[in-house]
């Protein structure tokens, strides 16, 4: 009889060596070839040494050592190019499975052998830096169940993670650990026999596959590892619940990117490693396994490479933009030695193309991260690709809103991608925040690959486009409801703060292909910013945007509102458009019946016309706007009124009836359950204002402690009222810290314009140490100022008299003249250099000149 063994979809003929695929047709092969597979199917699952193949194959005649890898060549573009494995240092395996009178000859062997002869590759703890802790977890997990799947994105080490317990839980089994890779086959039916092939276990029917291997591994104590399992799920869930089901003792561990959904089973979901903080120290950095790894493997190709204060926050960041992927640390790790630690993260931009490995014994799928991602895109269905692909837009994460309104079109429906969410969750290639209501994203790599996809698919333009309508459509919900008279709880915090970088996304997108777009999402995030404390990119954005709203396809509701909008965004500029565009703002609003809108664009048009016209243009607006308020109206709508009302107050005068509307308007705002924002600051310049310099002290101090991230200006109004305060209460030698920090806040924030506004305030400060020639400058620098910001408030004006007056008494007119002329030509670095000056060193003093003093009795 014929011997003959089946290899996947070949058949051997050992005796006439001859190759059969799946059809009975005969195939090519050379005799060496045919010899050298007989050779591997005898020691099958074994690594077989050069020195014995080269005898097997020419036993009679000496050859070189190259003649070989031609022949494993051949086999495998017959076979397929995992058909035989390379074991490095070691020679070759035969990676199929394999049936036939051999196998069925073979016996099972006692638990000692068939430990020794397990196909358990080397350990690689040198490579599980940062997993002690998942070590220890997933150890746990397989002593209290039988069934555990370690799942994870492509390149996060699922595989190199259940090496390291395999090798920790042999000893402890009585039959040790058996290593099934399952790379090598590529159709689910191949699982039990594959599986079989491992253990030893006779078994040529494929029909009896599942019983046979259920019997024999009844009583074994046993960890059987199947690695790899995610492309023949359909094969290894069956082998899985079977196995499971027949034995008590048996342990499964399985590694794949996608859980088997078996009874019983439990997920391990392998996150990426750890990275540490941007400004962490390298001894700190190195406790975070991210970075711990890329030295180990960057050591590995440069060893005299260390991490170092100057190059760990650089490192960090690679492993950062790596996403913590130990594939991608390592491949990036790996070319140090060629562009350097600065020259890698420059080239980052490019991972895909960038990060390629030059091993040969490992899959292709794990030499790149483009080929890692691409066989896990190769698992998907049809509308779970084109998903992933759409996905790739959000920056930042997104909701499961977000994602129907972006990657639904006529052929994938809401239904249709929720299911393909699931799958792309399932595949690990979306992750879940830990927050309710759920929150996805994908990983930078996953991101990069998804909008590389996107492009080729020729989708990008549109997918863009929805992306930047789905973002406006959700903030214009909220801007609605803001603007919904009746009290409606908003809670902002969640829904709204984490879509910053998606609103930033579609900006740019739309600045470049849709300004009428822009001006819409603008048009409906104006309290967004507002409770972000973004107001200073909010200007920014809206002078991009500026030249749009001319432009065609603007409704008319929409251009009102980006109006309203810029006419606070310039006027916090001090720019007399502000009334022009409140005014057409309020124009359109009332023609439209938008009478809430109405109301809040005229709580900003009477601050305006206060600073720019008069304090009669003022009262007129703001007798409109109370006129509309209605007293049932959310706290948070008339927040905004009663600001708007402090302000017109003060400026007639009223203080103590402005006194109380301004803390009136932070307890309507404490009301509304929102930050008091500029209240504080707003309350300490109105006691300066009234003339009491302790309670604008006080409040300024109180404004100072509790500010926040995003008030800048408020913290600079604070800065410059405490300091005015101090200068009129006759404390000079106190305000210089207040001043110096005003100025850094105004250069850390480039809120400049601050600088213009307070100038006064710099004036009398020098006139109070006795510069008078750097006090006539900085008058005529603010001069010069307001001009073109408007009117001064009283306390300012005050200031500006007290220093005119001190200066007058101390020098000529025509010093006075020349000081005012020059001071009008100086900018903001040299007006910051002459107010911090100190007496002795300011050469424009004359030595003989005195402090001003008494300058609290001089005021009004």
């Amino acid at each position: 009889m014929t011997r003959s063994h089946r290899f996947d979809r070949y058949k051997l003929h050992v005796d006439t060596r001859e190759l059969v695929n799946a059809d009975g047709r005969k195939l090519r092969l050379g005799a060496r070839a045919v010899s050298l597979l007989c050779a591997l199917i005898e020691r099958r699952g074994e690594a077989v040494g050069k020195d014995a193949l080269l005898h097997a194959v020419w036993p009679d005649a000496p050859v070189e050592e190259n003649n070989l890898p031609v022949q494993v060549a051949a086999l495998r573009k017959l076979l397929g190019r995992h058909a035989i494995g390379t074991v490095p240092g070691r020679g070759y395996r035969l990676a199929l499975p394999v049936s036939g009178p051999q196998a069925a000859a073979a016996q099972p062997e006692s638990s000692a052998v068939a430990q020794r002869r397990a196909s358990l590759p080397p350990s690689t703890m040198g490579a599980l830096l940062g997993r002690d802790s998942d070590l220890a977890e997933l150890r746990a997990m397989l002593s209290e169940h039988k069934v555990v799947t370690v799942t994870g994105s492509a390149g996060v080490g699922k595989t190199t993670l259940a090496l390291a317990a395999a090798h920790a839980c042999g000893a402890a089994l009585r039959d040790g650990v058996v290593w099934v890779d399952l790379t090598p086959i590529a159709s689910a039916a191949l699982v039990p026999r594959l599986v079989a092939q491992a253990l030893r276990i006779e078994a040529t029917d494929d029909d009896a596959m599942l019983a046979a291997l259920a019997g024999a591994l009844r009583r074994r104590e046993l960890l059987l590892v199947l690695d790899n399992a995610e492309h023949v799920l359909a094969g290894v869930a069956p082998l899985v619940r079977a196995l499971a089901a027949s034995s008590t003792a048996l342990r499964l561990l399985v590694t794949s990117q996608v859980p088997l959904k078996v009874d019983g089973e439990r997920v391990f979901r392998l996150e990426p490693l750890s990275v540490p903080h941007a400004d962490a120290a390298p001894e700190q950095a190195l406790g975070h396994g991210a970075v711990a790894l890329f030295v180990d493997q960057a050591q590995a190709v440069e060893r005299r490479f260390a991490l170092t204060p100057r190059n760990t926050p650089r490192v960090i960041d690679i492993c950062r933009r790596l996403d913590g992927l130990p594939l991608g640390i390592k491949l990036a790790a790996a070319r140090v030695h060629l562009f350097g630690v600065e020259g890698l993260a420059a080239r980052l931009s490019h991972r895909l193309e960038l990060l390629r490995g030059a091993a040969q014994d490992v899959p292709e799928r794990r030499r790149s991260l483009s080929a890692a991602l691409a066989w896990s895109h190769s698992l998907l269905s049809a509308p779970a690709q084109a998903l992933l692909r759409r996905l790739g837009v959000f920056a930042g994460g997104f909701t499961l809103e977000l994602a129907a309104a972006v990657g639904a079109d006529a052929q994938l429906d809401r239904w249709g991608v929720e299911d393909a969410l699931e799958e792309l969750v399932d595949h690990s290639l979306v992750a879940i925040d830990a927050r309710e209501p759920p929150r996805y994203h994908l990983l930078e790599s996953v991101r990069e690959y998804a909008l590389q996809l996107l492009a080729e698919a020729g989708e990008e333009h549109e997918v863009r486009r929805r992306h930047a309508q789905a973002v406006q459509a959700l903030f214009a919900a909220f801007e609605e409801a803001y603007f919904t008279p009746e009290l409606i709880e908003i809670e902002y915090s969640t829904a709204h703060t984490a879509e910053i970088d998606n609103l930033r996304a579609a900006l740019n997108w739309c600045l470049a292909h849709d300004g009428a777009l822009g001006v819409a999402i603008l048009s409906v995030v104006a309290i967004f910013f507002e409770s972000m404390g973004l107001r200073r990119e909010e200007r920014m954005w809206h002078d991009q945007f500026a030249p749009f709203v001319s432009k065609d396809g603007v409704p008319a509701l929409t251009l009102a509102c980006f109006r309203m909008r810029r006419s606070l965004v310039v006027l916090q500029a001090r720019d007399r458009a502000a009334v022009e565009l409140a005014a057409s703002a309020a124009d359109t609003f009332r023609s439209l019946g938008e009478t809430v809108r109405l109301y809040f664009t005229l709580c900003y048009a009477a601050i305006s016309s206060y600073n720019f016209l008069s304090v009669e243009a003022a009262r007129k607006v703001l007798d409109e706007l109370t006129a509309i308020e209605m007293p049932t109206w959310a706290p948070r709508l008339r927040s905004h009124g009663a600001l708007a009302a402090g302000v017109v107050l003060q400026a007639e005068g009223r203080f103590d009836e402005a006194l109380r509307t301004m803390k009136k308007a932070n307890a309507l705002t404490r009301e509304a359950g929102e930050d008091p924002g500029y209240g504080p600051a707003n309350l300490a310049f109105l006691y300066l204002q009234a003339g009491d310099m302790e309670g604008a002290i006080s409040m300024a101090r109180e404004a100072l402690a509790g500010s926040k991230r995003g008030y800048e200006v408020a913290e600079a109004i604070a800065l410059s009222t405490l300091a005015l305060a101090l200068l009129f209460s006759g404390r000079h030698g106190q305000a210089r810290q207040p001043i110096a920090d005003f100025f850094a806040v105004c250069e850390d924030k480039s809120i400049w314009e601050r600088v213009h506004i307070a100038a006064d305030v710099f004036a009398l400060f020098a006139a109070g140490e006795g510069r008078y020639r750097t006090a006539a400058q900085l008058l005529g620098f603010s001069d010069h100022a307001y001009a073109s910001i408007g009117n001064r408030s009283l306390s300012f004006a005050r200031a500006h008299e007290q220093a005119k007056t001190a200066v007058e008494r101390q020098l000529d007119t025509a010093t006075i003249d020349a000081c005012r002329a020059a001071g009008a030509g100086l900018g903001i670095p040299e007006v910051l250099a002459l107010t911090l000056q100190t007496p002795d060193s300011d050469s424009t003093s004359p030595h003989a000149e005195q402090p001003l003093r008494g300058s609290a009795e001089r005021q009004e």
